[in-house]
């Protein structure tokens, strides 16, 4: 009688041997070495992904970035028994704020492996991001439902969407006869113009808060984008001076175009006003069917609305974001952040090629 208590135990032991053993999930940071893992990761998470585009897209996003180096991590990572079951990415960008120049965090690339979902760990990596001594300015575009409720629980202020309407769609099939108005010379370029940061001097003086467009930022995000179906287009003044810049980036899947910036001095109505209109005509070229533009600057509607442009209630653009860093000049508000489409990694997967041209899976 006193053995089945001993048999008991080992049929106990033999069972928990018998059970495969489950790996903690660390939470670390990025070392060299991950960048592998993440981009199989979220080749896994999202379908349709390609890998030679999210290598490629890597590449240009880190290695040609003109930030200067950021004082967070290139990523949040969990770690399972060796693998990376989880990871929360960081681009880095210099944003003005206020008079100052700060090193902002964009959360991208937030994915997790199925079966290591669960135990507040994606509530963690986002709470560490948006919490003070991470990042002076961290922010996030492009949001989902899901994304906007995350993020906004952990203090992120929202921007856009539904709650405030700055989409802008002139519809190429209606016929609209623009006014006549003093307009400026208008072209295409394949570079950017000498007195670039001449004008960006201009702009940033009108703005609290906005990401850096100067030149570097501009020949990276634009010029350089890795795959293509950006028109640069340059407005000048009588003098030959840069009165005005707009990028209009293709979306061939969504069939539609974006100025996804648009750079002039606050009030320079003929430079905004030429540049949407060669827009109009770049995207007509490509048989569009909308071209976007989207702007949260109230001096820029009226001539919007000129162009033949409609506020459209839509989802899209979203953005979000936290300040930690007090400026130089006063407090600035999340609220006065002068946004553009092209902002983030909000048109990061325009123009990629698709099945045998983007190599492969």
């Amino acid at each position: 009688m006193r053995s089945q208590p001993a048999l008991r135990r080992s049929s106990r032991d033999d069972a928990a041997r018998a059970e495969p053993r489950v790996s903690s999930i660390e939470l670390r940071l990025h070392r060299p070495g991950d960048d592998d893992g993440i981009l199989a990761l979220k080749c896994a998470v999202f379908p349709g992904l390609i890998a030679a585009n999210e290598r490629r897209r890597w590449e240009w996003e880190f290695d040609l970035n003109p930030a200067p180096p950021p004082p967070f991590p290139r990523a949040f990572v969990l770690e399972r028994a060796g693998a990376i079951v989880g990871a929360f990415v960081f681009l880095p960008y210099r944003v003005q704020l206020g008079d100052d120049v700060v090193v902002g965090a964009s959360g991208i690339d937030l994915c997790i492996a199925p079966d290591a979902r669960g135990g507040g760990r994606v509530h963690e990596m986002v709470r560490r991001w948006l919490e003070p001594g991470f990042s002076a300015f961290p922010f996030a575009v492009a949001l989902n439902d899901a994304s906007r409720h995350l993020f906004t629980k952990h203090g992120a202020v929202l921007l856009g969407g539904l709650g405030e309407s700055i989409a802008w769609g002139r519809f190429l099939a209606q016929p609209f006869e623009p006014t006549a108005r003093e307009l400026l010379d208008v072209e295409t370029i394949s570079d950017l113009p000498v007195d670039t940061d001449v004008l960006w001097e201009k702009v940033r003086r009108d703005h609290r808060l906005l990401l850096v467009k100067d030149a570097a930022y501009l020949r990276w995000r634009w010029r350089d984008f890795p795959f293509g179906g950006v028109t640069m287009l340059r407005a000048a003044g009588p003098r030959g001076e840069t009165r005005g810049l707009a990028m209009v980036q293709d979306d061939p899947k969504a069939q539609d175009a974006y100025v996804a910036e648009l750079l002039h001095a606050a009030g320079d109505d003929a430079a905004q006003r030429s540049l949407l209109r060669r827009a109009v005509e770049v995207a007509r070229a490509v048989e569009r069917r909308v071209l976007w533009a989207s702007t949260r600057d109230a001096r820029q509607l009226p001539v919007l609305r000129d162009e033949g442009f409609a506020l459209v209630p839509a989802p899209v653009p979203t953005f979000c974001a936290r300040i930690h860093a007090p400026p130089r000049g006063g407090a600035v508000a999340v609220t006065e952040w002068a946004t553009a489409i092209g902002d983030g990694d909000q048109l990061f997967a325009c123009n990629e090629p698709r099945g045998a041209a983007a190599g492969e899976r």
